[in-house]
């Protein structure tokens, strides 16, 4: 998330990399979908994640749909009350 991409995990019981991550550790998590919300600057300031304690395959559908939740979502913390929709969706 550092770089401002999504993050997107379908099992992370199969990568040894992410055996000991906070999400496995502490919430039993093993895939996951997070993307960033940005500030009207581009800056991330917020996850918007879905999560599930088994391993999952993301969907082009549901990454669709969290990427278009996540926009939304910037545009609610921004106190913008016209949020703008993808006109290629």
């Amino acid at each position: 998330m550092r770089l401002g991409l999504p993050l997107i995990v379908d099992d992370a019981g199969t990568r040894g990399d992410l055996a000991d991550t906070w999400e496995q550790a502490r919430y039993g998590l093993l895939s996951y979908a997070a993307f960033p919300v940005r500030d009207e600057d581009g800056q991330v300031t917020a996850l918007l994640a879905a999560a599930a304690p088994w391993a999952h395959c993301w969907s082009s559908k549901e990454l669709l749909d969290l990427d278009i939740a996540s926009q939304l979502f910037a545009d609610i913390l921004s106190g913008d009350d016209t949020p703008r929709f993808r006109d290629d969706v």
